[in-house]
């Protein structure tokens, strides 16, 4: 599981305890590195990223581990996913 810094809590809550491996990656270029290594089931991924956004790490991602699962989510109101 990649878990962005705004979740970092989870770590320290005991979650990441009994979840597995909790990476973490702070943007798109990391988050297909980290993927890369981690080999995670699941990805909670922010598409407002910076440098390389969400979307374009989460395809990458999904070509490399189709069974990966990917959550996406973003704080900006005016993202529209069609």
């Amino acid at each position: 599981m990649i878990i962005r810094p705004s979740a970092k809590y989870w770590g320290s809550s005991g979650v990441a305890s009994r979840v597995g491996d909790v990476g973490q990656a702070s943007d798109g270029l990391e988050a297909v590195l980290t993927a890369r290594e981690l080999a995670p089931d699941l990805i909670l991924l922010d598409i407002t990223m910076p440098g390389m956004d969400g979307t374009t790490a989460g395809t990458i991602i999904h070509q490399e581990a189709p069974h990966t699962e990917m959550i996406l989510v973003s704080q900006n109101d005016d993202v529209v996913i069609s």
